[in-house]
């Protein structure tokens, strides 16, 4: 059963995602978007990463651009860092 969970973002995951808002607003609003629906459904969309307990969810949807690093709690989704998925060299 997926249980919902309230998104948590990281103060450096933040003011990254703020940052990139500054330039690629509707990016930022995207990923946002993303975050959000993945704790609204409870459905855990990324992969793992090297880092224990760290998943990535890169950008699926069309639009999309900025992937998420998160950690999954029991009581939260907690945004680690936002990335430009096109500067990644490979994918976690």
């Amino acid at each position: 059963m997926l249980l919902p969970r309230p998104v948590e973002w990281d103060a450096a995951a933040l003011t990254e995602l703020e940052r990139i808002a500054g330039h690629e607003p509707r990016a930022a609003a995207r990923a946002l978007i993303a975050a959000e629906r993945m704790g609204e459904s409870g459905y855990d969309e990324g992969r793992p990463t090297a880092e224990p307990r760290v998943r990535y969810r890169p950008p699926y949807r069309p639009g999309e651009r900025l992937g998420l690093y998160y950690a999954v709690t029991p009581t939260a989704f907690r945004i680690i860092w936002v990335v430009d998925a096109r500067t990644l060299r490979s994918l976690p």
